[in-house]
């Protein structure tokens, strides 16, 4: 017969299911973050376009932004709702590569606004329907769903180590 569970084994044995999916998006992310550092000089020339890129591709470089945060004030125009090119070209400058290179989607430091919370990202993401051809947009489409599902997994991970030890704490609680 196998041995009893402790408490203490319980919490492990639920929270490591959760940890282990945390472990492999966050691998996928720093794999996507590798790929779209091929395609950073792309992203750099951005700033030089005076033409928009075609809607698709403005929707994937829109989610970009809210992924790392950038406030939407800062893009897009309150009236319209729509991206202003003019705005958002000023942003694709290395500051830009800094801040994506420090970017960690799993922190609880971020602070997300409803707009860019996962749900809407997740949306954001799915109304995409077909990637542009060049290399930078698949890049980049990547790198936004994966930091996605990295805020995701890594929420679900912190509710199931707290339900876990929660759980083992009531537990040790009865056994007194």
């Amino acid at each position: 017969s196998s041995p009893p569970v402790g408490h203490h084994h319980l919490w492990v044995i639920t929270t490591c299911g959760s940890w282990v999916a945390f472990v492999c998006v966050a691998q996928a992310y720093k794999c996507a973050l590798k790929v779209v550092g091929v395609v950073e000089q792309e992203l750099l020339m951005l700033n030089e376009r005076r033409m928009p890129p075609k809607p698709e591709a403005v929707r994937i470089l829109h989610a970009l932004l809210f992924t790392l945060l950038y406030p939407k004030e800062g893009f897009v125009e309150t009236a319209t709702r729509k991206v202003n090119w003019e705005k958002m070209r000023k942003v694709f400058v290395p500051e830009l590569l800094k801040t994506l290179k420090a970017y960690d989607p799993s922190s609880e430091k971020n602070s997300y606004p409803r707009y860019a919370r996962v749900e809407e990202m997740k949306r954001m993401l799915e109304s995409i329907e077909e990637i542009p051809s060049e290399a930078l947009y698949g890049a980049l489409f990547e790198l936004c769903n994966k930091a996605t599902e990295v805020r995701e997994t890594a929420v679900a991970t912190r509710e199931a180590r707290a339900e876990a030890e929660a759980a083992a704490k009531a537990a040790e609680e009865a056994d007194e």
